[in-house]
């Protein structure tokens, strides 16, 4: 079973546009403090940190949900071993 077969795409579709939104504005945020020449929140920080350690795992996902089997011209993969990595291979 895969992140597929529990969570539907159009959900996955919502939760990556999120998730991008989010790092819109705490990317504008940080920007903002340093243009200001402001000392850069504590809690500022910590979201930055939290975002990038989730951001890996929601990469993991969208790679894993990604369809490798076909190059764009309808060729075999390459078999990268990444890929095979996600797929659990």
């Amino acid at each position: 079973m895969t992140v597929k077969d529990f969570i539907p795409a159009e959900i996955r579709r919502h939760v990556y546009a999120a998730f991008a939104f989010i790092g819109v504005a705490l990317g504008a945020t940080q920007v903002g403090f340093a243009a200001a020449d402001a000392g850069q929140p504590v809690a500022l920080t910590v979201a930055l940190a939290v975002y990038t350690f989730i951001g890996g795992a929601i990469g993991f996902v969208a790679r894993g949900n990604t369809d490798t089997d076909t190059t764009p011209d309808g060729g075999a993969s390459d078999g990268d071993a990444f890929d095979d990595l996600i797929r659990g291979n």
